[in-house]
């Protein structure tokens, strides 16, 4: 049943949850989950139940098999963000009259606006030794001819944390505090200026001298849409990069560092130029020092664009590249992000760039059309009043099409990792490229799970390392 019930708390939500269970109500507790399939319930097994159809049928199992359920918690720990809550509990299982505790085990509720479960434990196999609860396997996205076994460890993400939307989400939860970066202003040609946050290698020099032959790699990352150096993909990527002794800097795309830019355009997923000209100054500035290139979700197509662009020129400016989650195909991203719960998402992204073009607006009277903007609902209504226009697009439609790395993805040359979890919500599976779609120097990783440059690996609460270290050890076994 998809339910139309909304919680004002995820403690209502989980109070209704437990409730129902008492009662021994199934509709009640299937009330509780969210709306989508995308919804997990784990057994004490480790067996995960994937979709409505399949948590239904293990809870029914659950009321047939007790005649009374009690179940007694303790909270643990708690994480809660504008977007999702995870609470860790302690619970204690009575079953009918008997007074025999089975447990405390711990378990973990996630919750997602507005506010619904989306991930719970399941008691079946603790009520019947004799008896398996219905089950049904959790169904992964189509393979993918290009997916290859790769030297470093393959992403597993944590039982604890399943799903594409609750991977994308829970980063923002734990993530670090940015690290003490080294902020630089560079102006541009038409103009403008676009800020760089630096994280400097022991006695390194960033100047134009020569570098000596054994100086560290410098690692550039750009971020995705309204992201930033604070970003947690960011802070994460740096901190490793610290930790290693090597150099790394954030370019930030306009107006993303905390001030907005001088003029009326802004940045795009298409914006190769703008990568072009960042890159060769870069170059300019450390002629000798290897310079390898990550670009995050929007940073990501913008950087593989210029790469399938620029081709064999490429290979003048730097040595390696990497994409995270890139949306290779914006139409295709465009409209996934307007449907279902990816709304939450769009809603997201458009707080801030309503609030970047209503400041550009009082600025430039008459840039672009405000009523539209202010009413705009999707990504593909703001694209098509705003960011098409001001960078020399005809409208959202031709803004996709013509900014879309993917079939640019051929005339790389130069070594690439193409980094894709194959549970995106922003990107479906299908729309991964094929080996036939990819030159021979992108080697492409698609994790079945990850979700959007989410990547948490560990135990409660969980870590972002090996997104990072993912990609240095990429760039360290270039041969």
């Amino acid at each position: 049943m998809k339910s139309a019930n909304l919680y004002s708390t995820p403690d209502d939500a989980e109070t209704a949850f437990y409730d129902a269970i008492e009662r021994g109500d199934l509709e009640a507790m299937m009330a509780t989950w969210a709306e989508d399939e995308d919804i997990v319930c784990i057994q004490p097994n480790g067996q995960r139940l994937a979709g409505h159809a399949a948590v239904r049928e293990s809870w029914r199992h659950v009321f047939e098999n007790a005649t009374r359920l009690h179940v007694r918690v303790s909270h643990a720990i708690r994480w809660s963000s504008a977007l999702m809550a995870v609470h860790n509990v302690l619970e204690t299982l009575y079953i009918g009259d008997d007074p025999t505790p089975h447990g405390p085990m711990l378990a973990t509720n996630v919750f997602v606006r507005a506010w619904r479960q989306r991930l719970a434990p399941a008691l079946a196999p603790r009520l019947d030794r004799q008896r398996t609860a219905g089950r049904t396997a959790l169904r992964q996205p189509p393979a993918t001819s290009a997916a290859l076994t790769l030297p470093f460890t393959p992403y597993r993400a944590p039982k604890w944390l399943p799903g594409g939307h609750v991977q994308t989400i829970y980063p923002l939860l734990i993530k670090a505090s940015p690290p003490p970066y080294r902020r630089e202003r560079w102006e541009t040609p038409d103009g403008d200026f676009i800020d760089l946050d630096w994280i400097d290698a022991p006695d390194s020099a960033f100047d134009s001298a020569p570098s000596p032959p054994n100086t560290p790699p410098l690692i550039v990352l750009f971020h995705g849409l309204e992201g930033s150096s604070a970003s947690h993909y960011a802070t994460a990527l740096m901190a490793a990069v610290k930790a290693r002794g090597w150099s790394g800097v954030v370019s930030h795309f306009r107006g993303c560092s905390g001030e907005t830019n001088r003029l009326p355009r802004a940045y795009h997923s298409g914006d190769s130029d703008e990568v072009d000209w960042v890159l060769r100054r870069l170059r300019q500035q450390h002629p000798k020092r290897a310079i390898h290139v990550v670009g995050v979700s929007l940073g990501g197509n913008a950087l593989l664009k210029w790469l399938g662009e620029r081709e064999f020129l490429a290979g003048d400016v730097i040595n390696a590249a990497a994409s995270v989650c890139a949306p290779l195909d914006l139409t295709i991203c465009g409209h996934q992000l307007g449907q279902g719960f990816n709304k939450v998402y769009t809603k997201h992204f458009l707080q801030t760039l309503k609030r970047n073009a209503a400041e550009k607006l009082a600025r430039f009277p008459g840039l672009f059309d405000g009523r539209r903007m202010r009413g705009a609902n999707s990504l593909y209504e703001f694209d098509d009043v705003v960011t098409a226009p001001l960078h020399g697009y005809l409208g959202a439609d031709d803004y996709w099409r013509r900014a879309s790395a993917k079939p640019l993805l051929h005339g790389i040359r130069l070594p690439t990792l193409l980094l894709n979890a194959q549970n995106d919500p922003f990107l479906p599976a299908h729309a991964l490229p094929r080996d036939d779609e990819l030159s021979a120097k992108v080697r492409p990783d698609y994790p079945r799970e990850g979700g959007h440059v989410g990547f948490v690996t560990g135990s409660l609460p969980g870590r972002l390392d090996w997104l990072p270290q993912r990609l240095l050890h990429f760039f360290e076994h270039l041969n």
